[in-house]
C-alpha cells in the first residue's frame, strides 16, 4: 500500500538491499575450522524502534510465534503441528491473541493447516522480523518459537513481557 511504502521511506528502510536468499549458516564451514561469532548489536534499529508507536501506547496481549521449518530436519507435518499446538494452548491460557509468523521456508501444507485454526492468525512477513516490527503499527507483548534466531536478535532491539523458546 501507499502508506506502507511511505513508512518504509520515512524510516529509511526503502534503500536497504535485502538478499532473502542468504542462509543463516554457511554449509561450507567444516567442524575443523575455528569460527568467530560477531554478534550484531542492532544500534540503528534500536534508534528507529524507539520512535515507533505501539497501539494505545503499550504492547497488546498478542504473542508472535515465529515459524521454524522443522520439515527441513526430518519432522513430519503432524509433529510440527503438535509442537505449535502446545505453544498455542500455552498462550491461550494467558488470554493472548496468537499470530503465527511464517518462516520463509515453512511448507504450504503447514501454513494451510494453521490457517484453518480459529485461534491462530497466520502472517507472512515481507521483511526480516527485526525490520518488520518497525513497520507494523502494533507490537506484540510476547514472542515465542521452537527455535528462531529472531528471538535472540529482537531482544536486542525491543522490549517484550516474555520471550519463550519452546523445546
Amino acid at each position: 500500500s501507499a502508506f506502507y511504502k511511505l513508512r518504509l521511506k520515512a524510516l529509511r528502510l526503502d534503500k536497504l538491499d535485502v538478499d532473502r536468499n542468504i542462509g543463516m549458516f554457511s554449509s561450507t564451514l567444516s567442524t575443523n575450522e575455528k569460527i568467530e561469532v560477531i554478534q550484531h548489536n542492532y544500534e540503528y534499529l534500536r534508534l528507529v524502534a524507539q520512535d515507533g508507536a505501539t497501539c494505545a501506547g503499550d504492547p497488546l496481549d498478542i504473542v508472535y510465534i515465529y515459524g521454524t521449518p522443522m520439515h527441513l530436519i526430518g519432522f513430519s507435518l503432524k509433529v510440527e503441528l503438535i509442537y505449535i499446538k502446545n505453544m498455542v494452548e500455552y498462550y491461550s491460557d494467558l488470554n493472548c491473541d496468537i499470530v503465527y509468523i511464517a518462516h520463509r521456508r515453512d511448507s504450504r501444507k503447514k501454513l494451510k493447516a494453521l490457517s484453518g485454526w480459529s485461534s491462530v492468525s497466520v502472517v507472512i512477513n515481507e521483511f526480516p522480523a527485526e525490520m518488520q516490527m518497525i513497520i507494523n503499527p502494533c507490537k506484540p507483548s510476547h514472542i515465542a518459537s521452537i527455535f528462531s534466531s529472531a528471538l535472540f536478535s529482537m531482544l536486542k532491539v525491543y522490549n517484550f513481557k516474555s520471550s519463550t523458546l519452546f523445546t
